[in-house]
């Protein structure tokens, strides 16, 4: 094995060890993203979620409502305290941000299908 094949390994495990850091980089600043985004939209749930309770917009479907009182809220409440608690930590941002988006999702749905079915009864009422 000559000289110069040596050198030539060495760059190429430069450009490597390079190569990853670039890409772990790279990956950490799409999670960091994520997760902050996942934070507004959590919040913005939240917003929503305690003036659609305070207002009372929920008063004619009793189960609606009484589900978001009793399920939602300790939910919602659990998960910021896991978001204080564990936000820092860049390994468990990723389980985060699947967990926080998923409880967004499914929340947004409940709502959107909470006021279709409202609407529809109020159609069929008319």
């Amino acid at each position: 094995m000559s000289d110069d094949d040596e050198e030539k390994g060495l760059l190429n495990l430069s450009r490597n060890k390079y190569f990853n850091k670039h890409k772990a980089a790279e990956i950490e600043s799409f999670i960091r993203r994520s997760y902050y985004l996942c934070v507004i939209l959590f919040f913005c749930l939240g917003i929503t979620l305690a003036a659609t309770v305070l207002a009372g917009v929920y008063k004619t479907s009793q189960i609606t409502e009484s589900i978001l009182i009793t399920v939602v809220g300790p939910v919602y409440l659990v998960l910021f305290l896991v978001l204080l608690c564990c936000g820092r930590h860049t390994i468990l941002r990723m389980a985060l941000v699947l967990v926080v988006t998923s409880f967004v999702g499914f929340i947004s749905g409940f709502i959107c299908g909470a006021n279709i079915k409202m609407v529809a009864m109020t159609l069929k009422d008319n």
